[in-house]
């Protein structure tokens, strides 16, 4: 398909799902930032917008080495 390889296929579809990931927990950051009332829940949601981060990283990645056992 278009000539890319089964790894970067893999890396493209990671990349879309971490990429929805990320608009999800932002978002859901975002409501609990709102609605806030004590540090650990200003935590929370600072926890969830680095989680958003790094998922997107590691979903990449994952995607790198699923890709071939399934677009192979």
């Amino acid at each position: 398909m278009f000539g890319l390889s089964p790894e970067v296929l893999g890396m493209l579809v990671g990349l879309g799902v971490g990429l929805i990931s990320l608009v999800l927990l932002r978002g859901l950051a975002e409501h609990i930032e709102e609605r806030a009332k004590t540090e650990d829940q200003h935590q929370s949601a600072r926890l969830l917008r680095t989680v958003a981060v790094v998922d997107v990283f590691l979903f990449v990645v994952f995607g790198y080495f699923v890709g071939p056992m399934v677009f192979d």
